[in-house]
């Protein structure tokens, strides 16, 4: 019979960060208390059912976080972040990735550009000597609750977050910045969302195409809205009238991409549908891609697709996608750093930091 302790690992994930990500998770739920003592090496490999090797490999990363401390002839113990004083203050070198939970989330859309980013803002806080969490803000929640009790030295809010909790932020006097997102009483860095639209449009026509159609992410979010405003500014340099039905709400998701795509088949005459499609992010334009493919449409002979992000799977997907490229590790450096220099202190002032974006030529576009 299986031992029930022993923990199931995917085969195809570094086996060492899953136990490392396992222990910090522990540490941080308080599931191991501060000052206690880890279970000894040769017990770790049987609860994961690795070498010795790999959870020496998983407690170098704890130790290099700060989260444990190896004492010499005793074995392996606790310094939680939870033992620092209060929310954020102090002498605490963790800091908090913050994202609602929703379509977008790196839980529920772990292949997006909020996934890559946590990464790599996750390397640029080792270099730094910092520990990066992830916290989910649910509607219902306070700031004080996802915080819970554990000290950090600044916060990173990613993307849509709802409003009172950068509000209670302010309010508490914690050093944070808005990544992704934007608003008035905090440091935000953003894409060149406006400018990267447009580029992307522009390309679009320049290519021969006027019926070009748009996948919009979540209209809540601070990139919607400005890739929303690049796309209708490029449309008006052209004299071209924008078509409701090319206006389409994609979810930043996949599935809600590809049902958008389909809906718009079914609805408007073949002759009238667009010969080019502008997507707010290349998950959204992989859905569409999809989407055109089950119908037996072309991509790019019979319609063009433009994404937005840069994401890895852009280059997989076929025809290989034409994107914007944001810089996600400048943004991840600037973040880091504005972060680490605010700790101890708030910012008084706000200001908007732009994360310069490129148009990738690919395989996804063709001229008529």
């Amino acid at each position: 019979m299986e031992d029930s302790n022993k923990k199931k690992l995917p085969k195809k994930t570094v086996l060492y960060r899953m136990i490392y990500e396992d222990i910090k998770s522990k540490i941080l739920n308080q599931s191991y208390a501060n000052d206690e003592q880890l279970p000894f090496e040769r017990e770790l490999c049987e609860i994961y059912s690795v070498d010795r090797v790999t959870v020496r490999k998983a407690l170098e990363l704890l130790v290099a976080d700060g989260l444990i401390e190896k004492r010499p002839g005793l074995g392996s113990f606790v310094r939680s972040p939870a033992a620092g004083s209060g929310t954020g203050q102090g002498e605490s070198h963790n800091i908090l990735f913050v994202m609602s939970n929703n379509a977008n989330s790196i839980k529920n859309n772990p292949s997006a550009f909020n996934s890559s980013l946590f990464h790599a803002i996750e390397h640029e806080c080792r270099l730094k000597g910092y520990s990066l969490f992830y916290a989910v803000a649910e509607d219902q929640l306070t700031l004080n609750d996802i915080i819970n009790g554990n000290s950090f030295a600044g916060i990173l809010f990613v993307s849509y977050i709802p409003p009172h909790f950068l509000e209670q932020c302010v309010q508490l006097n914690l050093p944070a910045i808005c990544i992704n997102n934007r608003f008035a009483n905090m440091v935000s860095i953003v894409p060149e969302d406006e400018r990267g639209a447009y580029d992307a449009v522009k390309y679009l026509q320049g290519q021969g195409h006027q019926k070009i159609g748009i996948l919009l992410g979540d209209r809540k979010y601070f990139s919607t809205l400005e890739r929303l405003r690049g796309y209708s500014t490029a449309m008006f340099e052209e004299g071209i009238k924008m078509n409701p039905h090319f206006i389409m709400e994609g979810d930043w998701t996949f599935n809600r991409a590809r049902k958008a795509v389909l809906n718009l088949l079914d609805t408007v005459p073949e002759k009238e549908l667009p010969t080019a499609l502008f997507c707010c992010s290349d998950m959204m334009a992989i859905g569409a891609v999809d989407a055109f493919k089950e119908r037996d449409i072309s991509i790019p002979a019979q319609v063009s697709i433009v994404g937005f992000d840069n994401i890895a799977q852009s280059e997989h997907v076929y025809p290989r996608l034409t994107t914007i490229a944001v810089d996600i590790k400048l943004m991840a450096e600037v973040a880091v750093d504005k972060i680490v220099a605010f700790c101890g202190k708030k910012e008084t002032r706000s200001y908007l930091i732009h994360i310069p974006s490129s148009l990738v030529v690919r395989q996804s576009v063709q001229k008529i």
